[in-house]
Order: C-alpha cells, then structure tokens, then sequence
C-alpha cells in the first residue's frame, strides 16, 4: 500500500465539524472518542489503498474520499501545499507620477491608478 507521508496534511470533515491536520496525528488518534478515532482512520486507509490500487491518472487524481465509517459521515481531503497560487498581472502607468505600477488582472476599473476614476474618489 503506498502510504502518505507523516507530515501530509488532510482536511477531516467528520458529522459536519471541519478540522486540518496530519497523517501522523490521524494515525495516532486525533480526538478521544474510540469512534471518531477509528472512522477517521478507516478513511485514510480507504484513501491510502486507493491510491495503491488505481494507477496511473486515477491514482494521482485521488485527492480525497468520502464515506460512512463506525457510524460516522467521513470526508477526509489532501490538502495541497506544493501549488502556489498564480496570480496574473500586468504593468500600468500611474496617472499621477507616470511610473509602471504591476496590478492583478482583475483589479476593478476603480481601483486602477491608471484610471480617472481611481484618482477622482
């Protein structure tokens, strides 16, 4: 079975109460109810072993699981820490210095110091 790394992150959402934490923790118990310890575990083997199972595309493309396990609704999720999120800019000339200023894509119109409107609120 391929196993997560200890440090590997999860979001656990267990009847409806949201948590992060890791692989490590998940194995050495993440609460003190017999219960909730052995659902949550449940679900990271049946995530682990689908991972082991599937291969190819279908076992990079499992990132969480959900189920009912020792009575329990379990949804645990990985959580990705190696994609940072790419934001998009562009260079804009400031209306009042004349300097290039980098801003989102997506900034509003009045938010924009090239713009009239920015300057004029």
């Amino acid at each position: 079975m391929k196993r997560y790394k200890q440090s590997q992150k999860f979001r656990i959402i267990i009847d409806g109460v949201h948590l992060f934490t890791t692989a490590k923790q998940i194995r050495s118990g993440i609460g003190d109810e017999y219960r909730t310890n052995a659902s949550v575990q449940k679900a990271l083997d049946a995530l682990e072993f689908s991972r082991f199972v599937d291969t190819g595309a279908a076992a990079t493309a499992a990132m969480g699981i959900a189920g009912r396990w020792e009575s329990k609704n379990v949804q645990i999720d990985v959580v990705r820490t190696d994609v940072a999120p790419s934001k998009k800019t562009k260079k804009v000339k400031n209306l009042m210095t004349g300097e290039l200023v980098d801003i989102d894509v997506d900034t509003p119109h009045c938010c924009d110091p090239s713009t009239e409107t920015f300057w004029s609120m």
